[in-house]
């Protein structure tokens, strides 16, 4: 028996045999693999959806924060901008590599 916790979803589904669910402290044992407790759990949500029919009337859905489409642009354009500096430091690195090498090559024919 192996217990692991795990946010891989390719490595959950390579390795898991059975799924232990763990919320607000009640387990709940799936005997299948990730596939079948996705579909058994959202069959679950469903049929709970559905028996709560009228809280559904009710229902106003809720946009996490960082959810509006501006946000997501500016994150979007933040995640680009750290990119080409990682990028733009990668280039400085190699340059700086090819110039130690250079240095090293040329004291070394003195």
């Amino acid at each position: 028996t192996l217990i692991f916790i795990s946010h891989d979803v390719y490595f959950i589904r390579a390795v898991a045999k059975t799924v232990l669910h763990i919320n607000a402290g009640k387990l709940t044992p799936y005997a299948g693999d990730y596939d079948y407790y996705l579909d058994k759990s959202r069959a679950t949500s469903a049929r709970a959806a559905l028996t709560s029919g009228d809280k559904l009337q009710n229902f106003q859905p809720v946009t996490p924060s960082g959810g509006s489409a501006v946000e997501k642009t500016g994150m979007r354009e933040t995640r680009e901008q750290r990119r080409a500096a990682s990028e733009e430091r990668k280039a400085e690195a190699k340059i700086k590599r090819d110039q130690e090498k250079q240095a090293r090559d040329l004291e070394m024919q003195i």
